[in-house]
């Protein structure tokens, strides 16, 4: 765990400064917007939908389906992976490729699981010709 602690502090200040420059960002586009509504044109404009497009909401239809397939590829991966190392003489007398397996195959699954889940996602979201 200690060789991986460097790699977390380096992902949390790289995650800290991304959203702060997001924030920023946002920031200066709400600026942006409210300066565009001036009470002399605006006329009759329903103030409430400027919620939506400050802050569009998120469609979380599919959510379960991501978290879903993200599992079921976690899984899968694991799964090879034991049965690799199972019938693998070399893999159970190298902990390093062992370790080195069981990631590359689980990382492997789970991206395939979220590609699934995306191909899904757009065959459903597919307008009906």
């Amino acid at each position: 765990m200690h060789e991986l602690t460097p790699i977390f502090v380096t992902g949390i200040i790289f995650l800290t400064v991304y959203k702060v420059f997001d924030l920023f960002v946002r920031r200066k586009e709400r600026m942006a917007l409210i300066e565009k509504i001036n009470p002399e044109t605006t006329g009759n404009i329903d103030l409430t939908k400027l919620g939506g497009i400050l802050n569009p909401p998120s469609d979380n239809r599919f959510s379960a389906l991501k978290w879903g397939c993200l599992a079921v590829g976690l899984g899968v991966g694991m799964l090879i992976g034991f049965f690799i190392y199972v019938n693998c003489p070399m893999a159970q007398q190298e902990w390093g490729l062992r370790e080195m397996m069981y990631g590359a195959l689980v990382l492997i699954g789970g991206g395939l699981g979220l590609l699934s889940a995306f191909i899904i996602e757009m065959k459903v979201r597919k307008p009906k010709d």
